[in-house]
């Protein structure tokens, strides 16, 4: 009985922790290099999509982001489960320096060319850069 007790317990304490660092390990590769330069705390104002996909690097964070199309920016932002070592970014439109399609078998992806103090590349899927696209030309010419 106290055998059972005490691998429940362990395994409610040992998981999650193991599960925390394997998550902000995957968030040191790219997503960190995003933080830097875009960690954000201001609220979801704009066009949002749930449980997007989006590829940093090697990461790939499949259905686990909400994606904010916002006037300032892009915003990136990973589910709670998700979020050790993985702050909420803001990218700013001007940072975004290309966008590009990318076809893998069947799968088109688009990749966005960011200007951060490290050049990084950030995938989104179609919906996204049309999202994207319907903002920068919606937004008024300064």
């Amino acid at each position: 009985m106290w055998t059972v007790a005490f691998a429940l317990l362990a395994f409610l304490v040992v998981f999650p922790a193991f599960w925390s660092g394997v998550v902000w390990l995957v968030g040191q590769v790219g997503w960190r290099r995003l933080a830097r330069d875009y960690e954000t705390d201001a609220p979801i104002t704009g066009r949002t999509f749930r449980m997007a996909s989006a590829s940093i690097g090697w990461a790939t964070y499949s259905n686990t982001l909400t994606v904010s199309i916002e006037p300032g920016g892009l915003r990136l932002a990973p589910m709670l489960l998700f979020r050790p070592g993985h702050p909420p970014v803001l990218i700013p439109w001007d940072d975004i320096e290309g966008i590009r399609p990318q076809t893998l078998l069947w799968h088109t992806s688009y990749a966005l060319d960011v200007a951060a103090s490290q050049p990084l590349t950030v995938r989104v899927p179609e919906r996204v850069v049309r999202a994207i696209r319907d903002e920068l030309a919606e937004a008024p010419v300064s």
